[in-house]
């Protein structure tokens, strides 16, 4: 009975020793996923490095050629947004930013550039929809309560939300005179 039972425990170790070397990657695929890896984030250094010299079609370049290599490079993906933003191509940008959304869906500076992004094309809900996105996630963001103060004054003509907005701001930053100056002019003109 003994013997049956150490039969059958070696039978499932030597059994689930197989399954997991199936599993696993080969010596030679992990060198070639490395080097693979190693390819990218050398584009990548080469993307930055040009970008720091103002040439960003030339870094637009070498961060398509990081994500080519690797799809999920979501530094890639935003940095070559960035620079899509900074050309003026701002539907390419919004791409690039949702596509960093995709992999990361709490990339603030994702949602904030791409906010940007479609103001600058006219979208101005979008452009909302972006800031109180991350309102929602952290509603003491100080900077996306200002932003979004600023799309419904500026924007959307909607200085009542505005104000909510520019008062969580001053809540959380404490001193900003602009700030203040705008939220005096709101209350002059609900006043007046």
């Amino acid at each position: 009975m003994l013997t049956k039972i150490m039969f059958f425990g070696i039978f499932f170790l030597a059994l689930s020793c197989l399954l997991s070397a199936c599993k696993s990657v080969s010596p030679l695929q992990e060198i070639r996923e490395k080097n693979q890896e190693d390819r990218a984030t050398d584009y990548f250094q080469k993307g930055l490095k040009v970008e720091q010299g103002r040439q960003k079609e030339v870094a637009i370049l070498y961060y398509t050629m990081a994500i080519n290599i690797k799809p999920d490079f979501i530094e890639a993906y935003y940095r070559r947004a960035n620079n899509h933003f900074d050309s003026n191509q701002n539907e390419q940008a919004i791409r690039d930013y949702s596509e960093a959304l995709k992999i990361q869906d709490n990339y603030k500076n994702a949602y904030f550039n791409r906010s940007l992004a479609y103001l600058s094309i006219g979208n101005t809900q979008k452009a909302l929809a972006d800031i109180l996105v991350l309102l929602e996630k952290n509603p003491k963001d100080a900077d996306a309560n200002k932003y979004a103060g600023i799309i419904y004054l500026d924007y959307l003509s909607k200085p009542q939300e505005a104000a909510f907005y520019f008062r969580q701001y001053l809540s959380l930053e404490g001193e900003d005179q602009r700030v203040k100056q705008w939220l005096t002019k709101i209350s002059e003109k609900k006043a007046g």
